[in-house]
């Protein structure tokens, strides 16, 4: 049942569960917000203590366990009002999920690890360690090329964060420390990646611009994330690798959109 239709007394049956004083509300509204701000408080606490647990049990390598405490925090995440917002939820939730990400990795589960990966790029594009997530997984299914269009969009969107157009610094006593973790081990990654394509070859890069995107990324919403993510004049450099001239073109005018 949604808050506002509830009549008074369910609201104060409900505020005294959750153990709040409401003695200052005069009106059915300043209930309503008051048992609103409970329930938002209440369901932070739970993705931060499931969270927890599941990092916890990740360091002991219990990848299983992990993944069961992750799915628990990300059902608390899921906003029940539109009109509830919360910073707390928004920041944890695609750490969530690159975390599951990495789990499913960890248990030689790369598809699983894959989506867990595009649902954190698909709604929140611009956390990079989704795209370092996504990678990985591509990568251990063999698809060296779609890991390598991932990784450098991530780490054109460290570029752009940072205003640099080439290799980011972060000798300066400012410097985000996740922001250089995540770009260390992107570039790790993609030397990786750029030695299993030159030992191996790489069939995938023979295939056509559109092709590629819809079956190498699998997921159309990541694929316009990624695109979204790209300005004009670093689309090129991205895609350059994979794509055709005409086929840029195209991919450029939907960027715009």
């Amino acid at each position: 049942m949604m808050v506002e239709s509830m009549p008074a007394r369910q609201l104060k049956h409900e505020l005294e569960k959750l153990k709040i004083d409401y003695s200052d509300c005069v009106e059915k509204a300043d209930l309503v917000r008051k048992l609103k701000k409970g329930l938002l408080a209440k369901r932070e606490e739970q993705v931060l203590n499931s969270k927890a647990a599941a990092n916890f049990a990740f360091g002991r390598r219990s990848y299983a366990v992990a993944i069961r405490h992750y799915n628990d925090a990300l059902a608390a995440c899921q906003v029940e009002d539109d009109d509830v917002e919360s910073n707390i939820i928004r920041s944890a939730e695609p750490q969530i999920l690159c975390n599951k990400s990495i789990s499913f990795l960890r248990m030689n589960q790369a598809i699983l690890a894959l989506e867990s990966a595009q649902k954190s790029i698909s709604k929140f594009p611009e956390f990079v360690k989704g795209y370092l997530r996504a990678a990985a997984a591509q990568s251990a299914l063999g698809k060296q090329s779609a890991a390598l269009l991932l990784l450098d969009t991530g780490i054109s969107i460290l570029q752009r964060d940072h205003n640099l157009e080439e290799e980011i610094s972060f000798d300066q006593p400012d410097s985000d420390p996740n922001a250089k973790k995540a770009y260390e081990d992107m570039m790790a990654l993609r030397r990786g990646v750029l030695e299993l394509i030159g030992k191996q070859g790489d069939a995938e890069t023979s295939l056509e611009g559109p092709r590629f995107l819809n079956e190498e990324i699998q997921n159309p919403a990541v694929t316009n994330s990624i695109l979204l993510q790209l300005s004009e004049d670093i689309l090129t450099d991205v895609l350059g690798n994979y794509l055709e001239a005409w086929d840029l073109n195209l991919l450029s005018c939907a960027s715009r959109r």
